[in-house]
């Protein structure tokens, strides 16, 4: 996954995303000796539309993936984040 990368620089490689729902649209179930594994490039991954309300782009993932591995392509692990934002903006 690389959030940076347009939807026309993606087009034509397979298992290549730049969206974290896109690519968990395609996630298939790993083993111990064989994980499923995720490559994360840095940027910040909105798993929600934080301006959607009552739609499905406004709830987060629900994924079930046995054996799944998310490594991230940087030295620095804050550098990958996945991100919700649910927090109250009247308190």
């Amino acid at each position: 996954i690389d959030g940076r990368l347009s939807d026309e620089q993606i087009e034509g490689f397979d298992n290549v995303y730049n969206s974290f729902k896109q690519a968990m649209d395609h996630l298939v179930d790993g083993t111990e000796d064989a994980p499923m594994k995720m490559y994360i490039a840095p940027y910040v991954y909105w798993i929600h539309n934080p301006d959607s309300e009552n739609t499905p782009d406004a709830f987060g993932i629900v994924k079930s993936c046995q054996n799944l591995q998310m490594i991230g392509l940087t030295d620095d692990p804050r550098n990958v984040v996945i991100a919700g934002n649910y927090g109250l903006d009247d308190v």
